[in-house]
Formats: C-alpha cells, sequence, structure tokens
C-alpha cells in the first residue's frame, strides 16, 4: 500500500518592516556602557528587542504600522496594555527591558523626557521584586501592617495626646507633647532615627558655620518665615550628601513653634537658641537614636498594644501605589519625595518600605 505523504509545511517568515529593519540597525551601532574594550550588543539580543517593541505596538494598535518611537510617551497606555495583556511576570519584564532599551535620546528624536523612562524603570523594577523570593517582614510588622486601623489609630493618638498636653494655647505636659510632635512629624517625613540629636539653629547661625562645623550634624533652621530640616548624620549621607526638608505644612509648623517655645523656652533666651537639642529629656540632655526607639516603641506598645518604630512610621504611611506598572507620574512623585527624604532610591522605597496594604 502506498503511503500519501504529506510534504512538511514550511512556514513563511514575516517580512521585516522598514521600522525594525532601522531600529535593529540603530541598535547595532551602539556599544555596551562601561566596557572597554567597546563591545556590540549580541544579534540574538538586539532581535529580541525589537521584535518585543513591534508585538507591542501591534498590541496597541493593531491595524496599524509604527514609524517611529513616539508612541511609548504614551506612558500610561503602554504600562497598562503590558499590564493587562501579559500575565506571565517575565514576559512583563522582558516587554520593560526592551523599552528601556530603547527609550533613549539617540531613538527618541523629539519629547524625550527622563521622568518617562522613570516610570518605565521603576515598573520593570517592580515586576523584578516580584519575580524574586522576598523576605518576609517579622510578627510585629505582619500585626502591624496587617491592622487596617493601625493608621486611623495613630490619628487618634494624636488627638488624645493634644488634648492631654496643650491647654489654652500652653503646653502642660512636655513628654506628650514630645511624642505628638515626633509622631505628627513621622506622618509627613519618613526619617530614621534622625530627629534624636537633632539641634535647632537660627538660619543666620547656620549659614555662618563652615563646612567642618556643618559636618555630621542634623539641625531644625529658624529662619525670619521658614523651618526647615538640614541633615547631614543619617544612615546613606555617604551617597545622598546634605538633605533639606522644608516644613510647608501650617499645623505642622505651629506645632513646632509651639514646642520651640514652652518645650524648650528658646525664645525666651535668644543665647541659648543655637545647638539646643530639639528633642530631649526634661533636664535638656539629649536623646540617642536608641532612646528614640525605646520612647516609641514603650508608648505605642502603651497607648495603642501596638510597638511601632520609626521604619513602621514609613511603611504605614508609605504613598507607594499598589500596582506600580499603571502608576501616574503624580503617584511615582510622591514615591519619590518620600525615598529622598528617608535618604535611599525610589527601588529602595518599592521594595523595602512599600506597605502591601496601599489601594
Amino acid at each position: 500500500m502506498e503511503l500519501n505523504v504529506v510534504a512538511k509545511r514550511v512556514r513563511k517568515s514575516r517580512t521585516k518592516t522598514k521600522f525594525e529593519d532601522e531600529l535593529t540597525y540603530k541598535f547595532s551601532q551602539l556599544t555596551k556602557p562601561f566596557v572597554n574594550p567597546p563591545e556590540h550588543y549580541a544579534d540574538r539580543s538586539i532581535q529580541g528587542w525589537v521584535r518585543n517593541i513591534y508585538s507591542l505596538f501591534k498590541q496597541l494598535y493593531p491595524s496599524q504600522e509604527p514609524t517611529d518611537l513616539s508612541w511609548l510617551n504614551d506612558h500610561q497606555k503602554v504600562r497598562e496594555t503590558i499590564w493587562a495583556t501579559n500575565p506571565n511576570l517575565n514576559t512583563r519584564q522582558a516587554g520593560y527591558n526592551s523599552i528601556i532599551m530603547v527609550y533613549r535620546p539617540e531613538f527618541i528624536t523629539t519629547d524625550y523626557k527622563q521622568d518617562i523612562l522613570d516610570m518605565y524603570l521603576s515598573a520593570r523594577n517592580d515586576v523584578g521584586k516580584a519575580l524574586k523570593q522576598k523576605k518576609q517582614p517579622n510578627e510585629n510588622q505582619e500585626e502591624v501592617l496587617g491592622d487596617g486601623n493601625t493608621k486611623k489609630d495613630i490619628f487618634s493618638l494624636l488627638d488624645e495626646l493634644v488634648k492631654s498636653s496643650v491647654v489654652e494655647g500652653d503646653i502642660v505636659n512636655r513628654q506628650d507633647y514630645m511624642l505628638y510632635m515626633i509622631l505628627l512629624i513621622h506622618t509627613q517625613y519618613s526619617f530614621r532615627n534622625d530627629l534624636a540629636t537633632m539641634r535647632v539653629i537660627k538660619e543666620s547661625s547656620y549659614k555662618a558655620l563652615d563646612e567642618e562645623q556643618q559636618k555630621n550634624m542634623n539641625f531644625i533652621v529658624l529662619g525670619k518665615k521658614s523651618l526647615y530640616f538640614i541633615r547631614d548624620d543619617y544612615k546613606m549621607k555617604g551617597t545622598y550628601g546634605t538633605l533639606t526638608n522644608h516644613i510647608t505644612d501650617r499645623k505642622l509648623k505651629k506645632v513646632i513653634e509651639l514646642w520651640l517655645h514652652d518645650g524648650l523656652n528658646i525664645y525666651e533666651d535668644p543665647q541659648k537658641l543655637d545647638f539646643t537639642y530639639f528633642i530631649s529629656q526634661d533636664n535638656g540632655s539629649p536623646i540617642s537614636r536608641n532612646n528614640l526607639s525605646q520612647i516609641l516603641a514603650k508608648q505605642t506598645e502603651s497607648r495603642l498594644g501596638k510597638r511601632i518604630s520609626t521604619t513602621l512610621l514609613a511603611k504605614i504611611f508609605d504613598l507607594s501605589p499598589s500596582n506600580v506598572e499603571t502608576a501616574t507620574i503624580e503617584q511615582m512623585k510622591q514615591v519619590k519625595k518620600q525615598a529622598s527624604v528617608r535618604g535611599h532610591s525610589v527601588g529602595v522605597r518599592l521594595s523595602t518600605y512599600k506597605n502591601p496594604n496601599n489601594q
């Protein structure tokens, strides 16, 4: 019996578009950064990036053909499409890697924006973080962050503390008011234990200090119309240098001004002002970083039933969006601001300090 052998079907490859050919050529001219002697990217890698970019465009605009890369500037639509159409994390990561490779001034000839590249980088890093095995927080962190009422409880405690410490505009309970101020500062500024050993200083006095005198110290600076923190003694000083954070919230400014007037009594004695410890024992002696941790832990446990540290406060009041891949520029600006205040990168903010319960 004769067998009718069907010839093996030969898959016809799609003819590359002019856009793909041009993109391939541009990639072939690039060399890897920080490699000496110069080294070009592998052809296999280039083909993968070009294929991913073309495929992404067709997902967005099925009936059109790409002519340039300007469509990547619509980053919100691009990121939402990647998130919605690619459930596989590895595929999403590869897509972002390809975008990051092409989103550069040499390829985006008009309207290149660093902010948009940062959005793609943050999305890629968030996917990368999800691919890694996460280090589980300790039991206390799980309990505190898992309790959806913790932030509400802290604000209720703030109300209780101000009622117990202030009567007719005067501080009547110094320790309660100091705890109130510390917690209120940390709802807006995700410091570590940087308030410990911080000094008060007039703006004119600070400007008169030489660099060596400013070195390795933290100050709250009193200007004629402004208050601001200057930190030169914190964990990542070697990377981020001196940090300055202006206090713009009117309520917080009033709270600090009352503390300086009543809690430290520095306005009555101008000679006492400069280098007075901002946070101190009743006798004026400084509070160490460890002391500050102990005060927060002891007071929050006795008043809330939860031991809360400055690290937990940074997570409780974290403003990271729940989904970084589809986040807006405004949302990511908040993340960048909180990262800058604490003195670390956006990647660290999103991997270490992101509150898993953010909506």
